[in-house]
């Protein structure tokens, strides 16, 4: 447990620091990553991915077996129960006086982003995994896989937080400018973080 929120930690300040060029690291968002990975990613998924996940069997058919795995992991478990922990536990370290319904709306408002991005290197990890590593070494399978999709969630809680929720627009060059903010897509912020733009 304590080796995964150091690597989440670790994940979201290497992200802070070289993909979004932050001269001072988020220590709140830091601290969820860690927190989240220490009591979600290092202990209740142990039980998720070595016990619950091994009821879905199809009899003499492993590779249908491994891709029902993979998607109620990908469609159910993650949706449903993963995202909206780690929503909670990031609203509750925000400090929001009513973290489940900020949870809620940061939910309505991420989801399909994130599960579009997530999507393309778990269907394939998670696939190699149900299909050919045995259930006592999926959670160290899990654990090293999940450095790829914690830097990606790392990166979309740095897009998420720069894109203006509920802008204010007094005048029509700050509409144009805020308009620009939010319909920027993921590709185009990273392109801007290359460049050092803010």
């Amino acid at each position: 447990m304590a080796s995964m929120a150091a690597k989440a930690a670790v994940v979201d300040v290497t992200v802070q620091c070289f993909v979004e060029r932050r001269e001072v690291v988020d220590q709140r968002r830091t601290a969820t990553f860690a927190i989240f990975g220490c009591l979600w990613m290092g202990g209740a998924q142990y039980f998720i991915y070595s016990r619950w996940m091994e009821v879905i069997l199809i009899p003499s058919s492993a590779a249908a077996t491994a891709a029902a795995k993979v998607c109620f992991d990908q469609l159910v478990y993650v949706p449903a129960l993963f995202l909206p922990v780690f929503f909670v536990v990031n609203q509750t370290m925000r400090g929001e006086p009513h973290p489940l319904q900020a949870a809620r709306e940061q939910y309505e408002r991420e989801l399909w982003l994130t599960l579009k991005t997530t999507w393309p290197p778990s269907f394939a990890m998670q696939y190699v995994g149900f299909r050919f590593v045995p259930p006592h070494l999926r959670i160290p399978y899990v654990a090293a896989c999940s450095l790829v999709s914690t830097t990606l969630l790392s990166i979309l809680r740095g897009y998420f937080s720069r894109a203006p929720r509920e802008p204010v627009v007094p005048d029509p060059a700050t509409s144009a400018r805020l308009a620009s903010r939010t319909t920027r897509t993921l590709g185009e912020w990273l392109d801007e973080r290359k460049q050092g733009g803010k």
